[in-house]
């Protein structure tokens, strides 16, 4: 953190930082935790899941938006 000038950033912040930002792009947790070395999936999201609610509500309008598409 200090050699790329980030004073103030520790690594647990550049570490929460990187996994907040996997998950908010869309990685799947199982991806995410491979590489943030977690044993299981819901430790990256329980740990790392704040950026998700965006995600859910993403999901939803792609359901109902899908579901229009079916009705006649």
């Amino acid at each position: 953190a200090k050699k790329a000038g980030l004073q103030g950033a520790s690594f647990h912040c550049l570490r929460h930082t990187a996994d907040s930002l996997l998950l908010a792009a869309g990685v799947p947790p199982v991806v995410a935790m491979k590489l943030m070395g977690h044993k299981r999936p819901s430790m990256t999201v329980d740990l790392y899941g704040h950026v998700l609610p965006e995600e859910a509500k993403r999901a939803a309008e792609r359901l109902d938006q899908a579901l229009g598409d079916l009705r006649i």
